[in-house]
């Protein structure tokens, strides 16, 4: 944003979205990265483990 802030401030939009937009856009990232693991760990053991349910919340928690 430092780079274009002369483009940016001829937008005109609520600068209170960018950090909302922060949060989902890595809250996407992290949600494909969580479905790549539990695909991996599928393939590798055959199974994921129970204690995989706490991870979801755990990255909440994170994001909170």
């Amino acid at each position: 944003m430092l780079e274009y802030r002369n483009f940016v401030k001829k937008l005109v939009f609520p600068l209170e979205t960018l950090p909302l937009n922060l949060v989902i856009s890595g809250a996407v990232t992290e949600a494909f990265a969580l479905a790549i693991f539990v695909v991996g760990l599928l393939l590798a053991r055959g199974a994921v483990p129970v204690s995989m349910l706490w991870l979801p919340l755990l990255i909440v928690r994170s994001f909170c």
